[in-house]
């Protein structure tokens, strides 16, 4: 028996109930919060911001409030830091989530071929919620499955896993590759962005170029620059 309590914590905010049915516990999808990203809404967001407020979210689906914030951060970043006007960072769009299945999965050859429908209710109802237009092969048994816009991939993963015994694992592709950094956080409404440089050197850098902006509550943006070790 497969117990989703991770799965129930993460759609919190999404309507999700539990109910029991084919002798072990399932999820039911509710209806999806408003003010939330859709795939209409996506054009409007730059990469940065899409993958910033992914990460930051605090449910599966991304909350517009929070991606024009930040989108609007970047802006005044940009225009009052020439430096950081070209900072650009590797981008990993949080709308696809990779889908590692056990070998005696059933629809691992439908899966395999681009067909998305699984057979599955309670996977296919999933897929169906969070906007999945399509799924292809990536290597060995794990495929890609692409969403019609972009979400919190670490709190989806452990939804998805859970609607079938059959699929091993669910995870976003956030493979960390030397390069230029971005991150954000937040606490009592003062937002600090970091840029960190990128590192060229196969064995790591001794040390990298870090600017760090911060925006106090209803102010504009200040910056420091700092060496990390």
């Amino acid at each position: 028996m497969r117990v989703i309590a991770l799965a129930l914590a993460a759609m919190a905010g999404c309507g999700g109930a539990t109910s029991t049915g084919s002798g072990r516990e399932r999820v039911e999808l509710g209806k999806i919060p408003e003010g939330v990203l859709m795939r209409e809404q996506q054009p409007r967001f730059s990469p940065e911001a899409l993958m910033l407020a992914s990460r930051e979210s605090a449910e599966i689906w991304i909350p517009l409030a929070l991606l024009s914030e930040i989108e609007a951060d970047l802006a005044a970043i940009r225009k009052t830091y020439p430096q950081l006007a070209a900072f650009e960072v590797p981008i990993f769009m949080p709308d696809m989530l990779l889908v590692t299945l056990k070998p005696d999965a059933p629809f691992a050859d439908a899966w395999k071929a681009g067909r998305l429908e699984s057979g599955e209710a309670e996977l296919d109802a999933a897929l169906r919620h969070f906007n999945a237009v399509s799924v292809r092969r990536s290597y060995s048994t794990t495929v890609e499955v692409q969403f019609a816009q972009s979400l919190n991939l670490e709190r989806l993963g452990p939804v998805i896993e859970a609607t079938s015994p059959t699929i091993e694992m669910a995870f976003g592709d956030s493979n960390a590759i030397m390069g230029p950094e971005l991150h954000r956080s937040k606490a009592a409404d003062a937002r600090t962005y970091t840029f960190i440089a990128g590192c060229g050197v196969p064995d790591g850098c001794t040390d990298r170029h870090t600017w760090i902006v911060r925006f106090a509550p209803g102010g504009g943006p200040t910056m420091r620059e700092t060496i990390t070790p």
